[in-house]
């Protein structure tokens, strides 16, 4: 069921991806690029909040596997949206041309887009404003009014997706447009200011995450990129000078100069055009859809028999850059598979694991600024996260957060689902901070009907064994140094309230 969910969800995401290009293209060819380049941008900013609605049916064991699915999806959306969707919906003799809804105008528009009008937009964070001003002062409740400044939510696998589609658009058309580089660095350069600024002002809590999003992004789709840039630069050196236009092994000797009427030129009809070039030439088709055979790898075979399209020094290029590209494609693919392939093969006969880090020699506990792993689950209502799990016996330095004004005990679930067994029923309400564990409040009390089952311990000795609870515990046991200044602190606080 879970994989069929999500290949439902990748098929939903592709119409999307769909019904964006109709739109980005109908806005190029009834506007311009003036609509189509802004709509790009507009798209990727909408769009992935899409698919986090469609991901809510998805079931995920772990968060590092809910962003990278969640990462797949945008990514594939926004390579396409914001590069390939471009050169599909163009004819063919509009690549390096300057007209209004050609290749390369467009893209400088969604390059100036992203420039501007992609982080202005993250800057606003119009929703969070909304909330902020709007929404805040006109709620009841201190809680829910705090609930509205708690920061818009962000995804790390949505963000790596900003980055990635930024390379690809500049790898995608760095043979027709190297220009894109500089507005790639420059793109970038905004970005990481912009997502600093947000992270530090605007932005709210996240999950924590390892590494695992980011070097999925490195391993694959960043390579992937790379690996657009040869493949489609191969392909844009063949078929240059994309004008349908050859030139035939044997030219006659008629004189083809004059005015001809009625000219039809990329489904325009002209009503006359002069010809003053007196050499034949002929129609053919320098795409790579029209090739005869196989079109892969791109080199001067692409040129029909009996005409040609390039120079000397453009089949020498063309030759090059076509059989580089299929070597680096199966290079690509011995790389990123073949390594995977034989891991898998190895592991049948032999162990494959192998260690990674190193030992820092720094102890957990002597790390302050680090925190222990609690369930714990973020709702966009809740200033805080509901807790799911038994903190009791759990330094609550380590939890991460605290509400000054409340115990944990009001954002534990545990409360809400009583059991047969429970520890105690009765919350503490006032903020438990003041002691290193809860269960060393004075306000901490068991339950006194709490059932309890004798079983036989170890040499005949009777022990007590709780009823199994349905949430997890968790517990922390210090070292004995640790334990030694927890106590000290402790006295010092009782010292502090006798005084």
């Amino acid at each position: 069921r879970r994989i069929s969910v999500r290949l439902i969800n990748l098929a939903i995401t592709i119409g999307i991806v769909s019904a964006a290009g109709v739109c980005v293209a109908a806005a190029r060819s009834n506007v311009g690029t003036v609509l189509s380049g802004p709509l790009v941008s507009i798209f990727n900013s909408i769009i992935p909040q899409v698919v986090k609605l469609l991901m809510m049916f998805e079931r995920h064991y772990t968060e590092n596997s809910y962003q990278t699915s969640l990462y797949l999806k945008i990514t594939l959306f926004r390579w396409i949206n914001t590069a390939a969707l471009i050169k599909l919906i163009t004819p063919f003799p509009g690549t390096i041309t300057e007209g209004a809804t050609d290749v390369l105008p467009s893209i400088i528009a969604i390059f100036w887009s992203e420039l501007t009008v992609t982080p202005v937009l993250k800057l606003l964070d119009l929703y969070g404003n909304f909330k902020k001003h709007i929404l805040a002062p006109r709620t009841r409740t201190q809680e829910q009014m705090n609930s509205n400044f708690i920061g818009t939510f962000y995804n790390l696998g949505e963000r790596n997706t900003d980055f990635s589609k930024v390379l690809f658009l500049v790898f995608f058309y760095a043979a027709l447009y190297p220009a894109g580089f500089f507005f790639g660095a420059a793109i970038l350069l905004i970005q990481h200011y912009s997502d600093k600024y947000c992270l530090m002002r605007i932005w709210g809590w996240t999950p924590a995450l390892g590494s695992e999003v980011s070097k999925f992004s490195r391993r694959y789709f960043f390579f992937g990129a790379l690996l657009a840039y040869a493949l489609v630069s191969a392909f844009a050196w063949a078929q240059f000078p994309y004008d349908n236009i050859c030139d035939p092994n044997q030219p006659s000797d008629q004189d083809y100069s004059g005015i001809y009427l009625d000219v039809l030129v990329n489904g325009n009809i002209l009503p006359s055009v002069n010809v003053t070039q007196t050499t034949e030439v002929t129609h053919c088709s320098q795409g790579w859809r029209d090739a005869s055979g196989i079109s892969f790898p791109p080199t001067s075979r692409l040129q029909p028999s009996g005409e040609s399209w390039m120079t000397s020094s453009q089949e020498k290029l063309a030759n090059v850059y076509g059989w580089s590209a299929l070597g680096i494609l199966i290079g690509f693919f011995i790389i990123f598979f073949g390594s995977s392939s034989l891991r898998i093969f190895l592991s049948l006969f032999r162990s494959t694991y192998s260690t990674s880090g190193k030992d820092q020699v720094v102890d957990f506990s002597a790390n302050l600024e680090i925190f222990a792993y609690v369930p714990q689950i973020k709702l966009p209502s809740m200033p805080f996260p509901l807790l799911a799990c038994d903190v009791d016996e759990l330094d609550q330095e380590l939890i991460g957060w605290n509400d000054e004004t409340k115990s944990y005990d009001y954002y534990n679930l545990l409360f809400d689902v009583p059991y047969e067994g429970m520890k105690r029923t009765k919350k503490i309400e006032e903020n438990t901070r003041g002691k290193g564990q809860i269960q060393d409040h004075a306000g901490f009390k068991e339950s006194s009907t709490r059932p309890r089952n004798v079983v036989a311990g170890a040499d005949g000795v009777e022990v007590t064994a709780e009823d199994k609870p349905i949430f997890s515990i968790i517990k922390h046991y210090p070292p004995e140094w640790l334990q030694k200044i927890l106590d000290e602190q402790d006295l010092e606080k009782e010292d502090k309230k006798e005084e």
